[in-house]
């Protein structure tokens, strides 16, 4: 079976490649330590952790949306799973 990995709005009910989710799960894991860091840093006025956690959360939504518009257009009629592509 051959792949192609597309990108855009169609792709959204297509299954998106391993690869790019962990690369994702990667950039939601740095993200969530951020916030774990930021928000308990003693040092960082509250302006600024506000701002942070505000920027955090705009990535961390940016990120999520552009994964979901990766997908895999398989070229035979089954995938891996044995299912039925029709």
């Amino acid at each position: 079976m051959k792949t192609n990995i597309h990108f855009g709005l169609s792709q959204i009910d297509k299954p998106t490649p391993r690869w790019i989710k962990y690369i994702f799960r990667i950039v939601f894991l740095l993200l969530s330590f951020g916030v774990f860091m930021v928000s308990d840093y003693p040092n960082i006025d509250e302006h600024t952790k506000l701002l942070l956690l505000k920027w955090f959360a705009g990535i961390n939504m940016l990120t999520w949306g552009l994964s979901k518009l990766f997908g895999i257009e398989n070229t035979m009629d089954n995938d891996n799973t044995g299912n039925h592509n029709h």
